[in-house]
């Protein structure tokens, strides 16, 4: 991927966070949304194209009222695929 290193990235997110508890202090889970940004006409990635992540991280919430939560997730993650269009 030809990104440098160092390079910075911010994305909006309006999506839905769906969770499932499997035990004691075990979830699974899926986000799913549509990011956007500002970007340039000439990118790498093609429409079209999917990319694949290893994903890591740490979730923690504050509630805020009933319903209400503020949320923060820290993460890691490792380019491990695509399909790109030719």
């Amino acid at each position: 991927m030809p990104v440098k290193r160092g390079y910075r990235a911010k994305w909006k997110y309006n999506g839905e966070w769906t969770e499932r508890k499997l035990g004691p202090g075990r979830w699974k889970g899926v986000f799913n949304a549509i990011k956007k940004r500002p970007a340039k006409a000439q990118g790498s990635i093609k429409t079209g194209d999917t990319i694949k992540w290893r994903i890591t991280g740490i979730q923690s919430a504050t509630k805020l009222a009933n319903g209400k939560y503020d949320t923060t997730f820290k993460f890691s993650k490792k380019y491990i695929g695509g399909r790109f269009k030719k």
